[in-house]
């Protein structure tokens, strides 16, 4: 069965494998709701993001208003990966388009080896409002 596309939703937009299975992680914890979150297919780069951004989800955005949309990139250490995004999200929807991800790479983040450990972990931390896992750099 399809999802709603006109209930609300937050849609997470990977850069690759890794970044997916952490979002993978938070989606999977029992108290997340996933019929209200997609992973969608990873892009294969952070610049690919930004560009499926632009030329695809803005649209999208504008046409499901209800709908959030996650960046799930690696800022490789890289102090103006931000501003590259910044400056193509449109004023209106600044509110529902959110640019996360790792300082440097995902690998940092397994935890027992796994990207989908840290993932459920920052979900619990949500959960309990403590955000020391967003912390993480």
């Amino acid at each position: 069965m399809s999802r709603n596309k006109y209930l609300p939703r937050v849609d997470v937009l990977p850069e690759d494998d890794r970044d997916r299975k952490l979002a993978l992680g938070f989606q999977l914890h029992p108290l997340v709701n996933a019929n209200r979150m997609e992973i969608l297919p990873p892009s294969g780069g952070w610049a690919k993001v930004r560009n499926e951004l632009v030329d695809t989800y803005v649209a999208v955005l504008r046409k499901y208003q209800d709908r959030i949309l996650i960046l799930l990139i690696d800022f490789d250490e890289q102090t103006d990966r931000r501003s590259h995004f910044e400056e193509r999200i449109p004023e209106d929807l600044k509110n529902r388009v959110f640019l996360i991800g790792s300082w440097k790479t995902p690998e940092q983040l397994k935890v027992g080896g796994k990207y989908e450990a840290f993932g459920s972990e920052v979900a619990a931390g949500c959960a309990e409002n403590d955000f020391r896992s967003w912390q993480h750099p």
